[in-house]
């Protein structure tokens, strides 16, 4: 009877700190910034004046696609000329492709970079860019 009484004592004392014990969580940092390439127009393009510059992004990312933005800047004096923002998405949107089209009659003659960035919901940001030219 002495050792199943001692034995019935171990069981109680180990369920005890079983029950007792912590549960930690731990949050892992999100340090990947966004993937985000134009992939439309292509490097060095050529557009005429009165054409439609088509601008596609395709952005992925490993927690979740937050806030995309295309911007084009006149490169002989790096001015913005056009830009458009995106929102938000839902929560684990990991990939999201954004069209935009800019009119050209708006883009004189001259060279002109186009800047795309998205941000994650832990502020990582990655960015592509692309350069494209308008001619008479």
């Amino acid at each position: 009877m002495r050792i199943s009484y001692q034995l019935i004592v171990l069981m109680l004392l180990f369920q005890s700190c079983v029950l007792n014990q912590k549960k930690e969580v731990v949050n892992v940092e999100d340090l990947e910034k966004p993937v985000v390439k134009i992939s439309n127009p292509k490097n060095v393009s050529v557009y005429n004046v009165n054409s439609q510059v088509q601008i596609i992004v395709d952005v992925t990312d490993n927690q979740s696609v937050y806030y995309p933005s295309i911007s084009i800047l006149r490169k002989s004096d790096n001015k913005i000329v056009s830009n458009s923002y995106g929102s938000s998405f839902p929560e684990k949107t990991h990939k999201a492709t954004f069209n935009w089209t800019a009119e050209s009659p708006s883009l004189a003659k001259d060279s002109f970079l186009i800047k795309a960035n998205a941000r994650d919901k832990s502020g990582n940001i990655g960015e592509d860019s692309v350069t494209f030219i308008v001619t008479n």
